[in-house]
């Protein structure tokens, strides 16, 4: 028994993860989605999530996949707050741990409303954002979830004479 570690179709391969960049250029694009609660539902409906940055080579890998649009990303991170501002903090939506952050100069800000992140275009930085922006931007995202395990049974032939 052999196996080996794979992505669907237009999902991009890197580590243990699959990826699948969701822009207004592909065919896998709802127009809809253009805030971070609901791109985050469409991964999750892909049995995904957002993406979690948690390496730099994480973080070039997906870079460069996106340095080429002219569009931000979001991303799973978003800023999570309590009744205690004491307690608030940046968390990943699927509960990586934060050991990386690439915010751009001058970020975070606003934490009063801004708490959900995108990557800027072009750039290889972060944006804390109006997690419902309604700036008449289009937005893409990523979503990312481990690979699936494809098990492959080799049967051999045996002949006798």
């Amino acid at each position: 028994v052999s196996s080996i570690q794979t992505c669907a179709d237009k999902w991009k391969g890197w580590g243990n993860s699959c990826y699948l960049f969701v822009t207004p250029a592909d065919g896998n694009y709802d127009p809809k989605p253009s805030n971070w609660n609901m791109a985050r539902a469409y991964c999750l409906k892909k049995g995904a999530d957002l993406v979690s940055l948690t390496t730099n080579e994480e973080v070039d890998f997906v870079y460069s996949h996106t340095k080429n649009f002219a569009y931000w990303f979001w991303i799973g991170l978003r800023y999570n707050r309590t009744k205690l501002r004491k307690s608030a903090h940046w968390a990943w939506s699927n509960g990586d741990k934060l050991n990386i952050t690439k915010w751009n100069t001058g970020e975070p800000n606003l934490f009063e409303t801004e708490h959900c992140v995108e990557i800027l275009k072009r750039l290889k930085v972060w944006n804390n954002e109006i997690c419902d922006s309604k700036d008449n931007e289009k937005r893409a995202w990523i979503c990312e979830k481990p690979k699936s395990v494809k098990t492959s049974r080799k049967t051999a032939k045996i002949t006798t004479t």
